[in-house]
């Protein structure tokens, strides 16, 4: 069985396009999943020139797909993953 399928949560690390992606990829496949995207930078896709617009877009866009956007996550993040057997 897939980890994701079996977690009721996603922490994605990175708000780059792989990161949007891989979060828009699986709040759509997984509409019970509680989807984080944490990124060090101000934006999403900040590493990307794209223009204020478009990473403001895709920001919403997730947000209103239900994924929690945390910008300014960076530091000391300490990850700990729970797995049922």
């Amino acid at each position: 069985m897939c980890q994701i399928e079996s977690s009721s949560s996603v922490v994605i690390i990175g708000g780059g396009a792989v990161g949007v992606e891989l979060a828009g990829e699986i709040v759509h496949k997984h509409r019970d999943k509680k989807v984080t995207v944490l990124n060090s930078g101000k934006s999403l896709l900040s590493n990307v020139r794209l223009g204020e617009k478009l990473q403001d877009s895709a920001k919403s866009a997730l947000e209103a797909k239900g994924v929690e956007v945390r910008l300014g996550e960076w530091g000391f993040l300490i990850l700990v993953f729970f797995f049922e057997k």
